[in-house]
């Protein structure tokens, strides 16, 4: 692999929010093994008052969009993504998602439209591994 890659698993604050570590490690599978055994130093908290503020504007935004059903706005706050977006803007990172943009979508939240209104980047797997110049052998 060529260039740098950095990993990050957010903790959201919110002990009432789902927690990306916690999504993770329900399944009881090869990746939350994995997850548990060996990447426990990469999780980052998301604890700092810039992640916070940045979480409360991307809540509020969504609130008041008239395009999002009142179920997708309440997922949306239970969940972990907007702290995943607020993150990846504060430390400027690539957010890396297999959720596609969809400027007409009602009932749930795309990873990738918030993104795009955060001016986070964000792209797909594929796209990351190219970058990378990753190759299969």
């Amino acid at each position: 692999v060529h260039g740098t890659v950095r990993l990050a698993i957010i903790v959201p604050f919110n002990s009432a929010a789902y927690k990306v570590e916690e999504e993770i490690i329900k399944n009881k599978d090869d990746v939350s093994d994995w997850l548990k055994n060996n990447f426990k130093s990469y999780i980052k908290k998301s604890q700092t008052e810039e992640v916070m503020t940045i979480y409360s504007e991307i809540i509020s935004w969504i609130m008041l969009q008239q395009r999002y059903t009142d179920g997708a706005k309440a997922e949306y706050a239970s969940v972990a993504d907007g702290w995943l977006i607020a993150y990846a803007k504060t430390h400027n990172l690539i957010l890396v998602t297999h959720e596609q943009p969809d400027p007409n979508v009602k009932k749930r939240i795309p990873i990738p439209n918030i993104c795009q209104q955060y001016n986070v980047k964000c792209i797909n797997t594929f796209d990351m591994l190219r970058d990378l110049e990753f190759k299969f052998k």
